[in-house]
Formats: C-alpha cells, sequence, structure tokens
C-alpha cells in the first residue's frame, strides 16, 4: 500500500468516525447504502456535518481547523465573524479538492469521492452559502424566502447523492428541486 493510499484510508476512516458517532440514526441507514458506496457516503456526510456545525456550533470547537488566530484578530472578531473566517478556510479547502491537494482529512476523501462520480462544485459551494446566510437570519418571512433558502441548504444535498448514484444530469436536478417544493 502506498503513502498515498494510506493517506486516503486514513481520511474516510475518520469521516466514517465522524459519520457514525454524531448521531446514531445514520449508523442504522448506513447498512442500507451499497458497501461500494459506503465510504463515499461517508465523506459526503462528513463534508456536510462540518459545514452545518461550523455555521451552528461555537467557533471554538472549530479553531483547529486553521491557523485563522495567526492570520486574523481572532479574538477581536464576533462569533458571528469567526464562523464566517471559518466557513471561508472550509471553502478554501472545497477549491483544493478541484484544483490541488487539501490538507484536512475529510476533505482529501472529498476529493476522491468528488473526482470517482464526477460530482460538481456548486452544490458543495451552496451549503456553505447557506451556512452564511445563516449568520444573519435564522428566520424567512414568507413560504417563497424559506424556499429560496433550501437551494442553498435542502437541494445541494439531493444533488450531491443523486450525482454519486449516477442521476446528475439536469432532469434529475429539477426533478429533485420539484419534490423538495411539493414536500414543503
Amino acid at each position: 500500500m502506498t503513502n498515498v493510499d494510506k493517506k486516503l484510508e486514513k481520511s474516510y476512516k475518520f469521516c466514517r468516525e465522524l459519520a457514525t458517532s454524531h448521531y446514531e440514526n445514520f449508523t442504522v441507514a448506513s447498512i442500507l447504502i451499497p458497501k461500494s458506496k459506503r465510504n463515499h457516503i461517508y465523506a459526503i456526510y462528513a463534508y456536510c456535518r462540518m459545514v452545518d456545525d461550523i455555521g451552528d456550533e461555537p467557533s471554538s470547537d472549530f479553531a483547529f481547523l486553521t491557523d485563522l488566530n495567526v492570520e486574523c484578530p481572532w479574538q477581536e472578531l464576533s462569533e458571528s465573524e469567526r464562523r464566517l473566517a471559518l466557513l471561508e478556510y472550509w471553502e478554501s479547502q472545497l477549491t483544493l479538492c478541484y484544483t490541488g491537494i487539501p490538507t484536512n482529512p475529510v476533505m482529501y476523501a472529498l476529493q476522491d469521492t468528488i473526482r470517482s462520480f464526477e460530482i460538481p462544485i456548486t452544490p458543495f459551494i451552496k451549503l456553505i452559502v447557506a451556512n452564511r446566510l445563516d449568520q444573519n437570519q435564522r428566520r424567512y418571512e414568507t413560504f417563497e424566502d424559506l424556499l429560496n433558502y433550501c437551494e442553498y441548504s435542502a437541494n445541494p444535498v439531493g444533488h450531491i447523492f443523486l450525482s454519486l448514484f449516477g442521476y446528475g444530469d439536469d432532469l434529475s436536478i429539477s426533478i429533485l428541486i420539484s419534490l423538495v417544493r411539493a414536500c414543503n
């Protein structure tokens, strides 16, 4: 086994541990997923979980992700500004999934998944955008506003999973969006 293979194996293991330790329903659901897709599901879940947690949890829980303490006056930032800085870092790691070599184990595994299934960057970016929106807005005035928010928070997850299972084409994505709207 090469060093690259070992690093990828460790990265997928990290994602699996994150996915199976966070919520017990994910562990139950994962036995229904074809074995050939499980590591990829773990990587996607870990990415989504981290984006959501960065957007919702205390920023001090994620300072380990980056050397933001050196790059900016971390202690002088508000909680929301810290979360936005962490989301910016997470987006830079996502960009490396498409243009280089990410340093974070979640992103390293995700890069393999992205390349294996040709998943576009857009749905991953939209999840980050949703969490940026969360820093300024918690409630939506109208149902249409909420549906627009779903374009960034819910639809991208469906898009990613459809791509993983070979249905990432425009028609499938359009049907997904219609289903999300119908369920709301």
